[in-house]
């Protein structure tokens, strides 16, 4: 689990009884959900059946994260995806990547101030 207790505890989400529940009810619900795999799964399904019963939309996103409507784009700015360098690599990336990025995190050529840093411990698979 990439939430480790200490983790918990930096972010202050133990300091409280309340936090202590909240952490024990979100622990109790992933393993209800089968986890990573099982919540993506869940998703996905959602996703496919809202596609087949509400047709197709101009706008594209995946609704799981908290920002509310920075969340959805333009479906012009993703497709088609066009390939960038990265440390010597070439990955996939939206067709207008700054707009997308900008949308989602501001201004995210400037690094924030080092204690405002954080890792999101995401964790991400192929399946």
């Amino acid at each position: 689990n990439t939430y480790t207790p200490e983790h918990l505890k930096e972010r202050g989400y133990t300091r409280t009884l309340k936090g202590r529940v909240k952490v024990l009810a979100a622990k109790l619900l992933y393993k209800l959900f089968g986890g990573y795999k099982g919540i993506s799964r869940s998703l996905d399904e959602t996703a496919r059946r809202m596609d087949r019963e509400y047709g197709k939309s101009c706008h594209v996103g995946d609704g799981a994260w908290p920002n509310g409507m920075n969340d959805y784009f333009a479906e012009e700015w993703i497709s088609p995806m066009t390939k960038l360098d990265f440390e010597g690599y070439k990955f996939s990336v939206p067709k207008e990547y700054d707009k997308f990025l900008t949308q989602f995190f501001g201004d995210y050529m400037t690094l924030p101030p080092e204690d405002k840093r954080h890792t999101h411990y995401i964790k991400a698979w192929r399946g």
